[in-house]
């Protein structure tokens, strides 16, 4: 059983503001995303024009601009309602989060618009490097390995360097530092990998947040969980504002929408202990790999409860 005995004032007032700044951002998510949306969906339609999703069906592509909005706009509510709940390492822990919303929904812009369907997955662009092409994808590649290793050295601050006075680099932090960047990294991808059908990516990230939330919590306890909660509130209440433009065919979130989701979600299991982060590291390079022969989609369909969960508020015949 849990001890709740001996907390001390000043860890239940952080506790309180964490939970005030969670909701905060969570609300101004939703709010900035849900009025941004129809203003971008118009420009997009405009400018891009609109796009067949996987029925033929014109849609707005790539809405995930207005999930970035939300997502950046509840991260700095955030910042501001809880102001004074903050140390350094939640200040830390945000500044980590809008470098990846904002860095992974730039390069997921860059491929959505500029990109082309001739090569797919990370053996289509790996192997077009080597022919000396370099694709959109590839791009994306780079920014995604360089945008989670930038977001997990400012969450982690110098902690991954020795403290002896010599101030040498601890190998085994090190290591930990390189895995915990390939999980947020693949982590993006993997959600990314989901935006295949409606709602699909939304509500990957959705229910990854409520078992990483679960597991912070049985592993952690309720104050790391709080800290967690309020790095991917924002996000959440943007995607859950979008979810239903995106179920109902009206748009395609994009890799410009999709990757920060999962980016998010990564930085969200960097709270949990280290090993859990490595098995699930283990795991998600396996669905990785598992990607480039066995489409996710046919995994879906060939589940009951898996195509119950994906096909939940869409307009499937």
């Amino acid at each position: 059983m849990r001890q709740w005995r001996g907390r001390s004032p000043r860890g239940s007032s952080m506790e309180t503001g964490l939970i005030w700044s969670a909701l905060f951002s969570a609300l101004a998510g939703a709010a900035i995303a849900w009025v941004c949306a129809p203003r971008i969906i118009d420009m997009l339609l405009q400018t891009v024009g609109p796009v067949s999703n996987y029925r033929g069906r014109p849609v707005a592509f790539p809405v995930g601009l207005a999930l970035i909005l939300g997502a950046t706009a509840g991260t700095v509510g955030a910042l501001v309602a809880g102001l004074r709940a903050w140390t350094r390492p939640l200040w830390a822990g945000h500044a980590a989060c809008l470098i990846l919303t904002l860095g992974f929904g730039f390069a997921g812009f860059v491929d959505d618009v500029l990109g082309g369907r001739d090569h797919s997955g990370f053996r289509g662009h790996l192997g077009a490097m080597h022919r000396g092409i370099v694709t959109t994808g590839a791009f994306k590649i780079a920014m995604g390995a360089i945008l989670s290793l930038a977001a997990v050295m400012v969450t982690r601050g110098e902690t991954w360097i020795s403290t002896a006075p010599t101030g040498r680099v601890n190998p085994l932090l090190l290591a930990q530092l390189v895995l915990d960047s390939a999980l947020v990294a693949v982590s993006a991808n993997l959600i990314n990998l989901l935006d295949r059908r409606p709602g699909r990516a939304a509500k990957g990230f959705l229910l990854g947040v409520l078992a990483v939330a679960l597991g912070i919590w049985l592993s952690r306890g309720t104050n790391e969980l709080l800290r967690a909660v309020s790095l991917g509130a924002g996000t959440f209440g943007a995607a859950v504002a979008l979810i239903w433009l995106d179920l109902g065919e009206r748009v395609m979130l994009g890799d410009t929408g999709s990757n920060p989701l999962g980016a998010v979600l990564g930085l969200m299991l960097l709270h949990l202990t280290s090993g859990p982060r490595t098995a699930l590291l283990a795991l998600a390079v396996w669905l990785t790999l598992r990607s480039e022969r066995v489409s996710f989609t046919n995994v879906i369909d060939s589940n009951r409860v898996l195509r119950f969960l994906d096909r939940l508020g869409r307009k499937d015949p």
